[in-house]
Parts: structure tokens; C-alpha cells; sequence
């Protein structure tokens, strides 16, 4: 919230909105807030370690947290994007950040199965959705 109360300080209209995610509600009323969107950031992302701070390793990543993990770092950013995209076709103008990683482009060993394949497949998100809104209608 330091960032919030930051922009407002410079004078920018902020409205922060806490919640999950994950949770469609959450992402809807975060889009919504406003008559207008002009910027999406998305810098959601979770890499769970356990308690000696290291990865999973792969073979023993659980269906778990790889569901955890993929629906905060990839499906949450894909509804947000979703949502957010089609108030600024709407609109006529907007731009969506996503914020990857590093390990979309090596192999990082501090970084799990689960956490490489959300960025590295956000990556790739990006450019597909990049490529099909630039050439939307308004």
C-alpha cells in the first residue's frame, strides 16, 4: 500500500484493492474501480520454498502447488488481462505490463518446475495477446 499512498502523493488517482487473485470477484473489482483503465500491471507471483528457503524439486512437485502456483503467476494474470483488454478495446487505448522472470530464459535452481513454467508460459501470453489486441477493433 506504500505504493498507493506514494502515487497519490504525486497527485495520480489510486485506488488499491487487497484480495486474492485468484478470486474472480477480486479481479473484477479491481478492473472496475474506475470509468477508465489505461494501465494493467500484473506483478503477481508466488515460488514456494520450504522451510530451508529451497524449491521443490521437480519429481516431487505436488499437483498442489503447481495448481497454486500457475493459478496465481498464469491463470490470474490471464483474467485480469482478459478483463482488462476488453474495457481498453472498448475504449479505444490501454496498455498491459506483465511482469515475467529471468527463469523464462534460463535455468535458475532456486526456481521450481512449477514457477519457470507459469513466467516462461507468461512470456509467451504476452506476445499472443500483444499481437491479437494491437490489431483489435475499438
Amino acid at each position: 500500500m506504500q505504493v498507493a499512498r506514494d502515487l497519490e502523493a504525486r497527485g495520480h488517482d489510486v485506488v488499491p484493492v487487497a484480495g486474492d487473485v485468484r478470486d474472480e470477484a477480486v479481479a473484477e473489482r479491481l478492473i472496475s474501480t474506475h470509468d477508465r483503465l489505461d494501465v494493467l500491471v500484473d506483478n503477481a507471483g508466488i515460488s514456494p520454498k520450504d522451510e530451508f528457503g529451497q524449491r521443490t524439486p521437480a519429481l516431487k512437485t505436488t499437483r498442489e502447488e503447481w495448481d497454486r502456483v500457475l493459478d496465481v503467476n498464469l491463470t490470474a494474470p490471464w483474467w485480469l488481462s482478459i478483463l482488462a483488454g476488453r474495457r481498453m478495446v472498448a475504449q479505444g487505448s490501454g496498455v498491459i505490463l506483465f511482469v515475467s522472470s529471468v527463469t523464462a530464459r534460463a535455468y535458475f535452481m532456486t526456481s521450481g518446475l512449477p514457477y519457470t513454467t507459469s513466467k516462461t508460459a507468461l512470456v509467451g501470453m504476452t506476445r499472443a495477446l500483444a499481437g491479437e489486441l494491437a490489431i483489435s477493433p475499438a
